[in-house]
């Protein structure tokens, strides 16, 4: 019954005339893609603003087309909703989204967008590479780039190319001769590139540009702020910005915040900030007052008025019509000309194209994205161009109009064009609403005060004169930097004196001098008891002259019967005391000797450390030597003192004096023979201050040496203070900040500038409040200077300090700051900071491990013996991905080794870090070159490495312990007796990855491989293993690690095969090489699977978040991951360490996280102490066995660890022991990755109890939760590129049989359309109550976009299926008495319909 039905309705159709009909108008269906995101801001409203443009237009050319007198076959689509599309926040992603919408559209034609260049740089690639017959035309993207017709082939644009805004821009500032100009720019293709070609072109015209700052992608306010602040500390009055609006409207703010807006600067803007929407409210249109710069050039002509008259229609509806029209008539914002001339490129275009013959109402979507190409070329020209709303145009047209910001409204005041260049038509007003141009030169005027400082620059001083040089220098670049700081209201000049040898008699001429000289202030003394003798004179009550010291530490200070003007920027002795007593709790030395000199820094410092250890109850110290000498004492004093303190048995000593002391003693030490392992030496601020740049020897002797230093310099005012030190002349201003390899400065000058910045601070106070001025006689400017100083009380009323972000210099009741310090550890050839002091829990943090004389890190004066580890991790620069995770195994394994040392171990270890270099050579090398002092190795990752590690080492029996290294081929004990690793053979990975391939039932795949001993010899057993089991591996493909060169045609050899199932075997960063050019050949995310072994799984995409979301779904093998208290105490001290120093996840704000092997890095280090413990507490070595019997022991006791109830507690959550091949147990967790993580779903023990277990459903490639097939069909996606289609095999008979049943399907439908809209119109629904199907649905499950019209077998089954619902009441369609008979149709084999 059913199969005569259709027949039926074939028959009447056939019998009906078809009448002969007039040439039909011609739809034209255009996208359109804009910036309407509202996280954009005021980029949003202009976004939004210009899609109004875009229908206007449309509505426009329509009435015009309509006209019998223009006689236009032409209609532009107004199907709006489906029409436009938000380019989003991510152009290179959100704006490819919007394009694939277009270009699957099967009426649009061509393109009208993007407004950003970013977005159509985007959109055009993916048009280019999936849709090459779309065209594209942008009425707002400038970028110069989009002018390679090689990258973007079918690309036009109504605006300008920012090659000549560029020159536009240089031509505005040349005519008003300014010569200084700073830049900021967004780092968007648009903002850095325009910025860039401006910067250039500037230059060739002789502008210097002072600063260029550019704001990083998704600029924070702090990002902002810190980028106006280069252009302040510039001193530049006239700076460009380049940036969209809503970036434009933050630039504006943060530069207002700063003082950086009205009269005197100068603001130039690109056509970007000039597309600002207006606003009466704005903070930053307020800021933006007076701005001059580039803008699109206006509408004018017919076409701007009949936009305008049509838009101002719409007013009733400005919700579907926003602009800024409505309030500001005749007003627009900027690019509205340039949307309506796209718009009427594209009619004009297919106008003449339909006049000329060439197109027609039956063409095809791909026609007419096809033809319409050569017709738009035309355009390209003056000379062939066309009339629209900016006038006579043509794509591209190098013009400019020159706007400026009056009220709310940017005003044409000028225009600019290649040939005549700037003309100026109208009064500017610039900021400060004056019609005066404001210069480029100078700052606002300062006033002008004398300050002095006194420095230990003389000559005898020897090593302490260095350093006093290098203060005088830090003194010069902070009093530079003031001056030029146009926030301050003061600037100085400055007297400078040398405190001399004799610190009483020449610190005291010194300062007499400073008062004569006028000074209202005097920065210094270093030395305390130069201080003292300073204020003798400077604080007599004829003078009063404040005093400010950044190194003077001694306690007597903080008496402000004695020292009323007296204020320093460096902690009292009494805290530092307090900090070396701390050190002492910490490490709990029993004993100590002290050598002070005696003044009253050295000898008080030195008795109040003395009686601080003493006292403390819970960890009393003995003092068992007390030496003193006097102040610049020769050898021969000094060295019998050195002599008792070794006499005195203890090795652990403070040396309490400034540098030049501290220098003599360290000449004794060296030469007595008390230096290296065993021996402590501690220092106070004084001593630590040496910086050894004559005596390269002292350095060697003293290296381990740890102590106090106040706070070092941190954060940006810090880095700004060395930044502008950095760019002084090295002989001028000399200091270590010039030979350092990261910018440092000596201990007290981040105290010296934050001196030196508080007098400036307090004198702009009070000449801003009119305290003082120029005028005022010198002693009213110390008194009030004196009392402004002592109102910098506390934390909230102090002032930014250059010890770090978030630090505040102020003055407590006895004018000193607040006790900040550090601790510090001579490493090589510098004081490192590995801890600070707490002022309020008393004790010492410490952020990295002290290494003390000898090397060793372990807590001396435990007696445990220390053995030495050299550690393999692949951290070359050359190795990528590789290199991120070789950096943070390095951290896991130093955390280790911090762990084993503190905790219950009768051993304590040491360690040399070695770089494995990019490859086996280079491991070997680095084995080779081994000090000879190494007892154990661990490492390294890659398995050929620990293959050439153990081959160099055979000979020296060094125990080996890979943490890593997962080949096969290192179960070898005849080739590799002393290796064993905390990870499994991939023997057992090999298994673990074919028993996945089993469970998901896949029958095909195909795999890709580095040509290295891991990677081919684990693809190896896999491809055995998956075999067994009838799989077919379609093709093996493989390519020499660290290349790319050949993955490309391996790839496509493994798509040709048709496998959607694929293996990757390769390390980290061959494995990320692999995926990036899956990515490039559109072999990722739905219908691709690839499962990865080890090395593919444990890729951090750190520097790739790219290759992470394309991977998404990815499966596969990783090491069991750390589990338990070990493991979670190993992650809790690393997050508490310097996220600098120790990198990894785990400083992630998010979770406790860490990348895979991290927890068999931990277990290497442990397998170690645990079996040294066990010797050691057996007797069976002791800290006098030889090395040979040590390492030939360890090796008998790793063996020992044959199963769980001999081996240890694990950092994976079990026991770790090695089996008869010196390997770990295997154990294995299946993994998937799934957002930002590669989230655990399974494990895989190869014992017969467990095998392979899924426990949590994996997300595969596409999002799906099925079980992807093994059989790769091409995607919707790939097969849209074919266009247009091609020819069918379809035969003539066949397509006017297709064309009958089409037919017949369309009267049907079209009866039943208007049959469901009758009875929808009455409130029934479209079907029956049998399902919520409606006939939206019934025809989108009739042609969904996967029919191509290629497969006509599945339409027609389609098509039959879902009648026979309707007629089978399956589905109400049309009810009983509205059945029909019909016969069915169907295909030959050859596609012939047959009916």
């Amino acid at each position: 019954m059913f199969l005569a039905k259709i027949s039926l309705i074939l028959y009447v159709l056939a019998a009906v005339k078809v009448e002969p009909v007039e040439a039909k108008n011609i739809t034209i269906k255009l996208g359109f893609i804009g910036a309407l995101d509202n996280s954009l801001g005021a980029t949003a409203s202009l976004g939004e603003e210009l899609s109004s443009a875009f229908k206007v237009a449309i509505e426009v050319i329509n009435e015009e087309a309509v006209k019998p007198k223009v006689g236009s076959q032409i209609r532009l689509s107004m199907d709006f909703k489906t029409m436009i599309k938000d380019g989003g926040t991510n152009p290179s992603k959100t704006c490819k989204i919007a394009a694939q919408e277009l270009a699957a559209d099967p009426d649009i034609v061509g393109v009208v967008g993007a407004m950003r260049s970013s977005c159509s740089q985007a959109s055009h690639q993916y048009f280019r590479d999936k849709a090459p017959f779309m065209t594209q035309i942008s009425y707002a993207s400038t970028a110069a780039e989009l002018s390679n017709k090689k990258k973007y082939p079918r690309f036009f644009r109504t605006c300008a190319s920012d090659v000549a805004q560029a020159e536009a821009l240089v031509g505005l500032v040349t005519l008003f001769n300014w010569r200084r100009v700073s830049t900021i720019a967004t780092s968007d293709g648009y903002g850095k590139n325009l910025a860039d070609a401006f910067e250039t072109a500037a230059r060739l015209q002789g502008i210097r540009i002072h600063a260029s700052a550019r704001l990083p992608a998704m600029a924070t306010s702090g990002d902002i702020d810190s980028k106006v602040q280069m252009l302040k500390d510039a001193q530049t009055r006239v700076n460009l910005v380049f940036a969209l609006p809503e970036e434009a409207r933050a630039i504006f703010k943060a530069a207002k915040a700063k003082g950086m807006t009205g009269e005197g600067w100068v603001w130039i803007g690109s056509d970007g900030v000039l597309a600002t929407p207006p606003t009466n409210q704005s903070t930053a249109t307020q800021a933006m007052q007076g701005t001059v710069g580039t803008m699109p050039k206006g509408g004018i002509g017919k076409w701007i008025l009949r936009m305008l008259f049509r838009w101002m229609k719409h007013k009733d509806n400005r919700k579907q019509y926003p602009g800024i029209i409505y309030d500001n008539m005749p007003w627009t914002s900027v690019y509205v000309p340039q949307v309506f001339d796209a718009v009427y490129a594209y009619y004009l275009a297919f106008d003449r194209l339909a006049r000329q013959g060439k197109i027609s109402s039956s063409d095809s979507t791909s026609t007419l994205r096809k033809v319409v190409f050569d017709e738009l070329k035309k355009f390209n020209n003056k000379n062939t161009g066309f009339v629209g709303a900016q006038g006579p145009t043509y794509f591209e047209s190098p013009g400019y109009d020159v706007g400026n910001l009056q009220g709310k409204l940017w005003k044409k005041v000028g225009k600019w064009n290649k040939t005549i260049g700037v003309e100026r038509m109208d009064v500017i007003i610039w900021p400060g609403n004056t019609k005066i141009p404001p210069t480029d030169k100078g700052l606002p005027g300062k006033t002008t005060f004398r300050i002095g400082f006194i420095a230990p620059i003389h000559p005898d001083l020897a090593g302490l004169s260095e350093l006093g040089k290098e203060f005088e220098s830090a003194f010069r670049v902070a009093v530079e930097m003031m001056n030029k700081d146009p926030t301050l209201a003061v600037d100085f000049d400055i007297k400078i004196q040398d405190g001399g040898v004799d610190a009483n008699s020449s610190c005291r001429a010194a300062a007499d001098q400073l008062a004569k000289d006028g000074v209202v202030a005097v920065i210094g003394a270093y030395r305390s008891s130069c201080s003292q003798a300073a204020a003798t004179v400077l604080g007599t009550s004829t003078n009063r002259i404040p005093q400010i010291s950044y190194g003077s530490t001694s306690s007597v200070f903080s008496d402000k019967t004695s020292y009323k003007y007296f204020f320093r920027t460096c902690p009292s002795d009494v805290h530092q005391a307090a900090v070396l007593s701390a050190l002492f709790r910490k490490y709990m030395f029993p004993e100590v000797g002290t050598v002070a000199t005696n003044d009253i820094y050295g000898k008080d410092l030195a008795d109040m450390f003395e009686k601080e250890v003493t006292g403390m109850a819970d960890v009393p110290v003995s003092v068992v030597s007390s030496q003193r000498f006097d102040v610049n004492a020769r050898a021969a004093t000094v060295r019998p003192k050195i002599q008792k303190l070794k006499s005195s048995g203890s090795k652990v000593h403070l040396i309490s004096m400034v540098r030049q002391d501290a220098e003599t003693v360290f000449q004794q030490i060296k030469e007595l023979g008390m230096t290296g392992k065993g021996w402590v030496w501690i220092g106070t601020d004084g001593a630590t201050s040496s910086t050894f740049n004559q005596q390269k020897d002292l350095e060697r002797a003293m290296e381990g040496m740890i102590g106090t230093q106040p706070k070092n310099g941190e954060g940006s005012i810090y880095l700004k203070f060395l930044a502008a030190w950095l760019k002084k002349d090295s002989t001028t201003y000399p200091g270590i900040v010039h030979s350092k390899p990261t910018p440092m400065s000596a201990a007290f000058t981040a105290q010296l500038f934050d001196a030196v910045h508080g007098v400036a601070l307090a004198l702009s106070d009070l000449v801003n409040k009119k305290v003082i001025s120029r005028t005022s006689d010198v002693q009213t400017v110390r008194d009030e200077l004196y009392q402004k100083l002592r109102t910098f009380d506390d934390f909230s009323s102090g002032y930014p300090s250059a010890t770090g972000t978030n630090n505040v210099m102020y003055f407590d009741q006895n004018q000193d700051p607040p006790p900040l310090y550090d601790v510090v550890n001579l490493v090589g050839n510098n004081w490192i900071t590995v801890g600070q002091y707490d002022s309020k829990t008393k004790k010492i943090g410490l952020r990295r491990d002290i290494v003390f004389p000898g090397g060793v890190t372990r807590i001396p004066g435990k007696d445990r013996p220390t053995y030495k580890i050299a550690a393999f991790f692949p951290t070359h620069e050359d190795l990528g991905p590789l290199r991120d995770l070789g950096l943070e195994w390095q951290a896991a394994f130093r955390i280790a080794v911090e762990l084993v040392n503190t905790g219950p171990f009768k051993v304590a270890f040491s360690y040399v870090l070695v770089d494995g270099g990019e490859n086996a050579e280079t491991c070997r090398r680095a084995a080779q070159n081994l000090p000879d002092d190494a007892d154990l190795i661990i490492g390294e990752a890659r398995s050929a490495c620990s293959i050439a590690i153990a081959e160099a080492t055979k000979q020296k029996n060094i125990p080996q312990m890979s943490y890593a290294s997962t080949s096969a081929l290192l179960s070898d004990k005849k080739n590799y007796p002393h290796l064993f690793r905390t990870c499994a053979s991939d023997v057992f990975q090999g298994k673990a990855l074919a028993k996945l391939v089993e469970r998901y039932k896949w029958t095909q795949l195909s795999t890709v491989t580095t040509l290295d001993l891991y990677s081919e010899e684990l693809a190896r057993k896999f491809a055995v293993e998956v075999r067994k089991k009838g799989v077919d591996i379609v093709t093996e493909q493989r390519f020499e690690a660290q290349t790319k060169l050949s993955i490309k045609e391996y790839l496509k050899e493994i798509k040709k095969a048709g496998t959607a199932v694929n293996l990757v075997s390769a390390t980290t960063d061959d494995a990320e090489k692999v995926f990036q050019e899956a990515i490039e050949q559109s072999m990722t995310g739905k219908g691709w699977t690839w499962i990865g072994t080890d090395g593919a799984t444990t890729s951090p995409f750190v520097e790739s978040p790219n290759l992470q979301l394309a991977m998404q779904g990815m499966v596969g093998t990783r090491p069991k991951h750390g589990e338990g208290a070990l493991y979670q105490k190993l992650l809790k001290t690393w997050k508490e360490k310097d996220a600098s120093m120790y990198p990894g996840p785990i400083h992630s704000p998010r979770v406790l996280q860490a990348s895979a092997y991290v927890a068999q890095v931990y277990d290497s280090v442990l397998a170690y102490a645990h079996a040294l413990t066990r010797l050691h507490e057996a007797g069976t070595i002791n800290k006098y066995s030889s090395r040979a019997d040590v390492q030939k022991e360890i090796m008998t006791e790793l063996r020992k660890m044959k199963d769980a109830s001999t081996g240890f507690d694990s950092s994976t959550g079990r026991k770790q022991f090695f089996d008869s091949n010196q390997d770990a147990p295997a154990i294995y967790d299946v993994v998937n990755l799934n957002g930002d993580s590669w989230v655990k779903v399974g494990s895989y023990d190869p014992s017969p109890d467990h095998g392979l277990s899924i426990r949590k459903k994996i997300v595969w490639p596409g999002g799906s939760l099925n079980t992807p097939s093994d059989h790769h069909s091409p995607s919707v996606k790939e097969s849209a590129v074919t266009e247009p289609p091609k020819a069918t095999g379809v035969s003539d008979g066949g397509i006017i049989a297709l064309g009958v049943v089409f037919g017949t399907f369309a009267v049907a439908m079209g009866t039943f359309i208007a049959y469901l809209i009758y009875r929808e119109k009455k409130g029934k629904p479209s079907f029956g109550p049998q399902t919520n199907l409606s006939f939206t649905d019934f025809l989108r499950a009739l042609v969904t976009r996967d029919d191509d019209g290629s497969n006509l077998n599945k339409f027609l089954g389609k098509l039959e299926y879902l009648l026979k619902l309707c007629f089978t009441n399956a589905v109400t369609c049309f009810g009983p008495a509205e059945h029909v008979q019909i016969q069915t149709a169907y295909c030959t084999k050859d596609d012939r319909i047959v009916v």
